[in-house]
């Protein structure tokens, strides 16, 4: 499923999640079946179903929660962070991307880490704090793991050469925008 959500093939993906959901049931695996709501998110976001994603998301989260798995807990309120920031939620995105991070600490620092961290950037450039947005970013520059993940890397610098455009620093913005490059392989946004 995960494979086919990249190559953008949304009616595959729902099939093969169903597919995993009914498996993780039989083999009784709680903890991966609670991931299962929070990739079916994935295809109604990108269909511009946020309800659906967000009600999606809250199952995850109410499963991951009974099995006590704050690592999915904390993917799943990345998740629906990023929900919020399309529906220009940012308060709730803002809210939701915090209580992630805030999961973190004791499950070590990484990709997921650095996924929400750039959400939260991005919330920040969106009310207009510039410097929080900025410290947030550069933390996820520092905690992500930059050959392994080439879109977080692109986005990340993608949002500072924003923000530095913003302030009228446009030779930082330049740097940024040329980072972003190289982040997302050379050839911009997937």
């Amino acid at each position: 499923g995960q494979c086919y959500r990249k190559v953008g093939d949304i009616a595959i993906v729902r099939e093969h999640i169903a597919k995993a959901g009914s498996a993780l049931h039989a083999a009784r695996d709680r903890r991966h079946l609670a991931l299962v709501p929070s990739l079916s998110r994935v295809s109604f976001a990108q269909l511009g179903r946020y309800e659906e994603a967000m009600t999606a998301l809250r199952h995850a989260e109410r499963m991951a929660s009974l099995v006590h798995a704050n690592d999915v807990l904390a993917t799943v309120c990345g998740n629906q962070a990023s929900v919020m920031v399309l529906e220009h939620r940012y308060e709730q995105a803002l809210a939701l991307a915090e209580r992630s991070v805030a999961l973190y600490p004791a499950l070590g620092e990484g990709h997921g880490l650095a996924v929400t961290l750039a959400t939260l950037g991005q919330v920040f450039v969106q009310i207009g704090d510039l410097d929080r947005a900025e410290e947030v970013l550069m933390r996820a520059l520092e905690v992500r793991k930059p050959v392994q993940f080439h879109v977080t890397t692109g986005a990340v610098f993608d949002t500072l050469a924003q923000i530095h455009l913003m302030r009228g620093t446009y030779h930082r913005a330049r740097e940024y925008l040329h980072h972003a490059e190289e982040g997302y392989g050379g050839n911009g946004p997937p």
